[in-house]
């Protein structure tokens, strides 16, 4: 799919940046696509990594200051609101054009197909705390941008959406350190250009190497019938299903505020039924990186829902639609705290099946019994760590 504003009138701020510079700072454009016969290590040049290729062709990116780089939209016929929301913005991170660094390439083969990678550095900062602003002021030509989080080849990025083109992602952003890299084209462009940038570093290790040795191997003298244990398989169809559209939110500021990932989550589950969520007692765990006792409470809260709604409404009318979100979730279960096997205990009835959830250090425990087996269920909250 060519994207709409890929022509050059319509390409942006990013588009601009790299564009402009590449004619009137270097006029290098003719040799930003140059023949390769093998993949280059990616271009680490003025430190900021870079692609190296698209499409099969060198890239030559521009490297220039902050000054430099706020000089292209000073000319004869100014872009002061460009100006203006550059410096508003990097005030607003404590930052100066003096701490800015910016690389740019265009790839453009045939007429309005293009990509174009731009990547910003603010030295001294965490790209987390301030990409959200650089949205605003490089994607200028989407009128609402939002952003979410999306795994694209090896690496969590965030893509910025246009509310008035669903399904259509303008720009690409990765972040590491203290650069965010802004790609613009079409998917394979986006997939190859980060294919050739390094990989984020963890947050932590887990506070162990697995969860499947805390989970008990029997419960009551009959043995356990299967177990599986993942990091985003596992979490990212639990955390939807307990969330719905919300878990595009908590993703993302779990992301930009802690810098965690579902990639650095540890999520186990474990049953004794043929089918597990109705024949028989299930246990699930997670876990979040080592340190992350704070984000586990937030987990608790905000995603396993052990706190009954502030206000019970017919969920589809319209006082509803103001109301805490789990309302509409979890009309009608009751919620209960109880000891059990020593531990206290948030217990959710549904009916036709109750949930026993607690937390210890970084792991959340959620004991799902079907059946009513609430002698296995207080052996298993008494065996797990």
């Amino acid at each position: 799919m060519h994207y709409p504003n890929m022509t050059r009138t319509g390409r942006g701020r990013m588009v601009a940046a790299a564009v402009t510079v590449a004619f009137a700072l270097s006029a290098s454009l003719p040799a930003m696509a140059q023949d390769a016969d093998e993949s280059l290590a990616p271009d680490v040049s003025e430190g900021i990594a870079f692609p190296v290729m698209l499409g099969g062709q060198l890239l030559s990116p521009t490297t220039y200051s902050g000054e430099e780089w706020l000089a292209q939209f000073s000319g004869e016929e100014p872009d002061t609101a460009f100006i203006d929301g550059t410096n508003a913005f990097l005030e607003s991170v404590g930052a100066s054009l003096d701490d800015v660094s910016v690389k740019s390439a265009l790839y453009e083969p045939v007429a309005n197909e293009a990509a174009v990678v731009l990547a910003m550095r603010i030295d001294g900062t965490d790209a987390r705390d301030w990409v959200e602003g650089a949205v605003d002021v490089l994607v200028a030509d989407v009128e609402e941008p939002g952003l979410v989080m999306r795994p694209l080849s090896t690496k969590w990025t965030l893509r910025v959406t246009d509310q008035a083109r669903p399904g259509v992602y303008p720009r690409t952003i990765y972040l590491r350190d203290d650069t965010a890299w802004f790609i613009q084209g079409d998917n394979d462009y986006v997939w190859e250009a980060l294919d050739q940038l390094p990989d984020a570093v963890p947050t932590g290790a887990s506070s162990a190497d697995s969860l499947y040795t805390d989970v008990p191997l029997t419960l009551t003298g009959e043995r356990r019938i299967g177990l599986y244990e993942s990091t985003e398989p596992l979490f990212l169809p639990t955390l939807s299903e307990r969330l719905g559209e919300g878990i595009e939110d908590w993703l993302l500021e779990l992301y930009l505020e802690a810098g965690i990932s579902p990639s650095e989550m540890l999520g186990v589950i474990t049953w004794w039924g043929i089918e597990a969520a109705q024949d028989g007692i299930q246990i699930e765990g997670y876990r979040l990186p080592e340190g992350g006792e704070e984000l586990t409470q937030r987990l608790l809260e905000d995603v396993f829902l052990i706190r009954p709604p502030e206000v019970s409404l017919d969920p589809d009318s319209e006082e509803a639609l103001d109301l805490d979100p789990v309302a509409s979730l979890l009309a009608g279960v009751e919620f209960t705290e109880e000891e059990i096997g020593g531990r206290t205990v948030t217990t959710l009835d549904y009916g036709d099946t109750r949930q026993h959830i607690f937390s210890s250090a970084d792991t959340i425990w959620v004991i799902s019994d079907p059946l009513g087996e609430r002698e296995k269920v207080e052996e298993a909250i008494a065996t797990l760590p």
